[in-house]
């Protein structure tokens, strides 16, 4: 599974690197099921579909157009040892969230 956070200067700017997103993503893996989520200042991309091993995921995200410093926290993380990376908030002041990709 890959989740994707996807902002941009403005909407349309999110919009075009939304759509860039989610076509490369189905492209790259055409059994994954793509969900578009709304955000704020954006989109969630997630391709539910094969987990790939973490150094690739994070090309993945990071060639797709994911928040490179999101990527970089995450790298952070499991280079201490944390399972909690590639989370995707949906609210923030309530700390509730979805994980996308499980280890």
């Amino acid at each position: 599974m890959i989740g994707l956070d996807i902002d941009g200067r403005n909407r349309a700017d999110a919009d075009y690197k939304m759509l860039k997103a989610k076509f490369n993503l189905e492209h790259l893996f055409p059994e994954a099921d793509v969900h578009i989520e709304i955000t704020r200042h954006g989109y969630h991309v997630i391709g539910y579909g094969p987990c790939l091993p973490f150094d690739q995921e994070c090309i993945v995200r990071s060639t797709l157009g994911d928040d490179r410093i999101r990527v970089k926290l995450d790298q952070y993380k499991k280079t201490i040892g944390s399972h909690n990376y590639n989370v995707l908030w949906t609210e923030k002041g309530g700390f509730t969230t979805y994980e996308v990709a499980p280890v």
